[in-house]
């Protein structure tokens, strides 16, 4: 039985499940005092698919509030590490 439902509230939906997941984000480098890489994130928040961090990731450096501080090898691969910068670590999670 397929229902209706109306475009504007899938996409608020969607809105709603990345903000969550930003803020889940968030909170892991807020709780690190070293640098992580993706899957450092992903493993931390339960997820299997590297894909339900790393779009967060790229969205947060753009917004500044976390910065890419180098990278390291995983696996045999370059991997990207990053941090959340310190004025931001002193917010209060909503």
């Amino acid at each position: 039985m397929k229902k209706n439902v109306h475009d504007n509230s899938i996409e608020c939906y969607h809105e709603l499940d990345t903000r969550t997941r930003n803020q889940k984000i968030l909170d892991v480098f807020k709780a690190s005092n070293n640098s992580l890489s993706d899957r450092e994130v992903c493993q931390a928040l339960g997820y299997q698919d590297m894909n339900s961090v790393r779009p967060r990731i790229t969205e947060l450096i753009g917004a500044g509030m976390i910065m890419e501080t180098g990278y390291r090898y995983e696996a045999r691969r370059k991997v990207r590490v990053c941090e959340m910068l310190p004025m931001f670590k002193c917010m209060v999670t909503l």
